[in-house]
């Protein structure tokens, strides 16, 4: 399945379970604001009569459709047959239960996935991320070789949790994967905050290798262990993922 790309995500000074509220409120609105932004682009209606019914985290509306099938990239959904069918991908963050047959083996434990990521996607966006690492790095395994927008959130937010605690070594393998991903015309997960990834040239400003030597070795390391995984993605994605990381080898060693 291919990522359907070019969708987006979505105090004054309170009291914390007032700023709780807020983050709740807003998580649960942007959750709501993307998926039906994402469902109106590929002519998918909440309400019309289908049989598989997918009920979204936050207020959304049910989308009802014809067919539903997931996997790691996500739950795909059907509408309409022939010429008149219409696909879309719906990241797991977003799916919080699925009534009707989908033959997706396993679904039970791809929604429990969901979860855990999406309460590590809200996390990150309000700027927890020693709460939401540890539910991204018990993923990670899985996603890390895969395509779709439920890889490309686990690769930007663990690069995001690795640049918040200075940890070169630790960024370096999801910021490969975020590059694969941004090949693959996957758009950032995490549109609201400030970018990380320089948009035209691809490098990470925090691994610049004009650093201090005590650093560099460890942007070097990073950069030749974080091998592109075979079967991750092929042609431009991984071609750019696998360059920009040599580029970096080779400017630190001063080669």
């Amino acid at each position: 399945m291919r990522a359907a790309s070019g969708t987006t995500f979505a105090c004054a000074r309170a009291s914390a379970p007032a700023r709780a509220a807020g983050f709740a409120a807003s998580a649960m609105l942007a959750t709501a604001r993307v998926a039906a932004a994402l469902l109106a682009a590929c002519g998918i209606a909440a309400g019309a009569a289908a049989d598989v019914t997918v009920f979204l985290r936050g207020e959304a509306q049910p989308v009802v459709a014809a067919s539903a099938f997931g996997d790691a990239h996500g739950l795909e959904v059907r509408t309409g047959a022939g010429a008149n069918e219409q696909r879309s991908v719906l990241p797991w963050d977003f799916v919080r239960d699925v009534e009707g047959a989908t033959g997706t083996a396993g679904l039970g434990e791809y929604l429990a996935v969901g979860e855990d990521l999406w309460r590590a996607r809200i996390r990150i966006e309000r700027g927890d991320f020693a709460l939401a690492k540890p539910l991204l790095a018990k993923h990670w395994a899985r996603f890390r070789g895969s395509d779709g927008p439920t890889a490309a959130l686990v690769a930007e937010a663990l690069l995001r949790c690795a640049l918040a605690d200075g940890d070169v070594r630790a960024a370096t393998d999801p910021w490969l994967a975020c590059l694969r991903h941004r090949g693959a015309g996957q758009d950032s997960r995490f549109p609201t905050l400030a970018a990380v990834i320089d948009a035209e040239s691809g490098l990470l400003p925090e691994l610049s290798p004009f650093m201090p030597a005590s650093r560099r070795a460890d942007v070097i390391a990073a950069c030749e262990a974080a091998a592109v995984p075979s079967g991750a993605g092929t042609g431009v994605s991984a071609s750019e993922a696998a360059q920009v990381a040599a580029l970096i080898v080779r400017i630190a060693k001063g080669t």
